[in-house]
């Protein structure tokens, strides 16, 4: 996804990727994608890492690709909102 850093998961079903810079916090933008496009992430901040969200790749595979685009469509949508990425 352009613009989104991820580290590999390692032997989990977790995925922390960075939808913010480091430094900020994700937690509004995280609410915002539930809200706007059905979008389940866990804020990074409970875990240590503000600018990351925390999301399960426990599902089929066509869910998880329903959830990715729907991921990449808001963030594109907050990136027009705010003037730059998310």
């Amino acid at each position: 996804m352009p613009g989104v850093r991820c580290a590999p998961a390692a032997g989990t079903f977790f995925a922390f990727p960075a939808l913010g810079r480091p430094g900020s916090d994700v937690t509004a933008l995280c609410a915002a994608l539930l809200d706007r496009h059905g979008v389940a992430l866990m804020p990074g901040r409970e875990f240590g890492v503000p600018w990351c969200a925390r999301l399960s790749c426990a599902a089929p595979w066509e869910q998880l690709r329903e959830g990715l685009d729907r991921l990449q469509r808001g963030l594109e949508g907050a990136e027009r909102r705010d003037g730059h990425a998310a």
